[in-house]
């Protein structure tokens, strides 16, 4: 028998392919097992960084939302005491005539007697029903939409305006001098005022709504 051949079963009979077999075999699941707990290491990581991330954008939109409502308490608790600022300033609405006070989105802050006799009684209002209210909640659609323009004027000129308004007091029109004019704190607009000044004429005809 050829020297090759016989070592080659001499190795085979010795069992030593099947030892380098096996141990390649074993070596390469040692790298699957290794390979394996690799990516578990690494699912097990992203979980955790995505459930971090998770928490940490509920955290954010939690202080968000905390935020929004301390800034919109701000703002409303500005817009009181701007509100009573105008009212401690308007200690001349006790003059004998018509006069009132808005802010500058159109709410009514404070009305004089003299407006409230004049203007509101007709109707069958009081002052309680127009403080905190629009021209619109008061007045029929045509009057509240020539007040509105009017204190538009105002508004974007921030200079006072006279103009003759006719009002609507339900059985009849009067035609009154109006003069409107800019309320500033510093070099802010923060109001309107208005006073009714003179009565130009009556028109006694039934009034249309």
């Amino acid at each position: 028998m050829p020297e090759l051949l016989q070592n080659i079963l001499s190795f085979l009979g010795g069992g030593v392919l099947l030892g380098v077999l096996t141990w390649i075999i074993s070596n390469r699941k040692d790298k699957r097992d290794g390979l394996q707990l690799v990516i578990d290491n690494f699912t097990e990581d992203n979980r955790r960084l995505r459930s971090e991330m998770a928490e940490l954008k509920k955290d954010l939109e939690k202080e968000k939302g905390e935020r929004n409502h301390i800034e919109l308490q701000l703002r409303n608790e500005v817009m009181q005491l701007r509100n009573k600022l105008l009212i401690m300033e308007s200690a001349h609405l006790d003059l004998p005539v018509p006069q009132w006070l808005k802010d500058v989105d159109g709410t009514m802050l404070a009305i004089n007697k003299a407006y409230e006799d004049q203007f509101l009684e007709p109707l069958g209002k009081e002052a309680s029903d127009y403080i905190g209210k629009t021209d619109r909640d008061v007045w029929e659609k045509a009057t509240a939409e020539v007040f509105a323009a009017n204190d538009r004027i105002v508004t974007r000129s921030k200079k006072p305006y006279q103009t003759q308004e006719t009002i609507n007091l339900g059985k009849h029109l009067e035609v009154w001098e109006i003069l409107k004019y800019p309320r500033f704190s510093g070099n802010t607009l923060i109001g309107i005022g208005g006073i009714a000044f003179k009565r130009i004429k009556d028109k006694t005809t039934s009034a249309q709504t």
